[in-house]
């Protein structure tokens, strides 16, 4: 298992180009190559000597503070959000002349990059034009009409959906950005057939494709535009990191056949990696000891079953019948997914029962039990709306799913809302709206897009 401090001194040093971290302007096409995760990374590293600025992000029409806006020197990916208050604090490398800001719902605002340090910013978003047009009628609402396209996948990306359609027509796989009012804006081909989307740790979606990841962005033309990378470098420096928030990224590692579960941060700014949250299964680690059990024959106590690495545990998980049944039905892993909701964290500890919320350093803030998880039919899922900070957990009988959600400060469930399609795939929810994927019978086994209304 690769460490995450290793891991992340691999992606800071490009595999073996051993950039300096100070450097990182140098040699700018082999920063591409390398993917603008590791760019990213290295930016972050050399905003710790640049200028601090402040500010408040405003709604325009209302005056009111907008939480979670992004803001960001123009060009660049990654930046801070605004709090619950609007407010934010951004170091600015010693050039940068403007910040940008975006949020879903707003027009995107740029501003001048005051000289003066010590002047708060306030900066003030206007409503996007192109969203209160769009009327989502009760019941589930097709996003795509045309019968002709089959979805292969789909995620959101800036105010609109990016799409891998193929077009029965033409024959042909391409993907395609879709505005909020259903329409496809423009189209574009990846070096090789996409086969699904995939939104890294960053919020960066990439389509993959069987050799290549290709990082996805739109211009101002609303054009698709990509970074390529090989698959390979994308699987092994972008997909173990889970989550971020700037200048942390967060990793999970398993231990102990899944009954212990390790989250660490790295903090780009130092290159730390500091573990913030230890998991464990006490009832299944006393199960796993029992000296009459399947696994007493590879070590008899705790000490000897954790020095056991995971290579070998995939190994015996596969040697016979009664192993494969045994870690199926007993020692599945513990199921604890780690969220950013808001400028935090929030750990589903479904394995201990609660709710656990910390800051963005991984410091312990508040918890709270839950029960759903003892429920009939819950399937185990969480789903974010990262537009209103909610979460919802999922139910599933007969193929039909339902969303439930979950209220974040007692841990109760607070609503219900079945979705009208059997085996829907996919399920997303953003700013109240549940999108899912369905396979149409009636259009000859065609994928369609559905999306449905959950709350005002």
């Amino acid at each position: 298992t690769v460490q995450p401090k290793a891991l992340f001194q691999r992606v800071i040093h490009l595999g073996n180009l051993q950039l300096p971290i100070k450097n990182h302007l140098m040699k700018p096409l082999l920063l591409i190559r390398h993917g603008i995760f590791a760019l990213s990374l290295l930016l972050l590293a050399s905003l710790a000597q640049g200028q601090a600025f402040r500010g408040t992000v405003y709604d325009a029409a209302t005056d009111e503070p907008i939480a979670q806006a992004l803001v960001r020197m123009k060009g660049r990916i990654l930046g801070v959000q605004t709090d619950s208050l609007g407010r934010f604090e951004i170091r600015i490398e010693k050039n940068a002349a403007t910040l940008e800001v975006s949020r879903l719902g707003y027009q995107n605002e740029t501003t001048p990059i005051p000289a003066n340090t010590g002047t708060p910013l306030e900066i003030r978003m206007r409503p996007s034009a192109a969203l209160p047009d769009v009327v989502i009628t009760a019941g589930a609402n097709l996003v795509l009409e045309d019968k002709t396209l089959h979805l292969y996948d789909y995620e959101f990306m800036d105010e609109g959906i990016m799409v891998i359609s193929y077009d029965r027509k033409r024959k042909h796989s391409m993907l395609a950005w879709v505005d909020a009012h259903d329409d496809i804006i423009t189209r574009a081909d990846t070096p090789e057939p996409p086969g699904k989307l995939v939104r890294d740790c960053m919020g960066n979606v990439h389509a993959i494709t069987k050799t290549h990841a290709c990082q996805l962005f739109l211009d101002k033309a609303r054009d698709i535009n990509m970074y390529v990378d090989s698959l390979k470098t994308f699987e092994r420096f972008v997909t173990p990191c889970i989550n971020s928030i700037a200048p942390y990224y967060y990793y999970r590692f398993d231990r102990f056949n899944g009954q212990v579960v390790d989250y660490y941060h790295i903090n780009a700014l130092n290159q730390e990696a500091t573990p913030f949250l230890h998991l464990s299964d006490r009832e299944k680690i006393h199960q796993m000891l029992d000296p009459l059990g399947p696994y007493v024959q590879f070590a008899s106590t705790e000490e000897g079953l954790l020095s056991i690495p995971q290579k070998t545990w995939d190994e015996i998980n596969k040697l016979d019948y009664e192993m494969q049944f045994n870690r199926l039905a007993f020692f599945y892993p513990i199921h604890a997914p780690l969220h950013v909701i808001g400028n935090g964290l929030v750990v589903f500890d479904h394995t201990n029962l609660l709710i656990r919320k910390l800051d963005a350093a991984g410091h312990p803030l508040d918890s709270v039990a839950i029960t759903y998880p003892k429920e009939a039919h819950w399937s185990r899922g969480i789903i974010i709306d990262a537009v209103r900070q909610e979460a919802y957990t999922t139910f599933e009988r007969h193929g039909y799913t339902t969303l439930r959600e979950i209220d974040l400060r007692t841990g109760a469930l607070i609503s219900s809302t079945e979705l009208p399609k059997q085996f829907a795939k996919k399920i997303q929810v953003r700013d109240g709206v549940a999108y899912f994927m369905y396979k149409e019978q009636e259009y000859q086994d065609t994928n369609r897009l559905w999306r449905m209304r959950l709350k005002d």
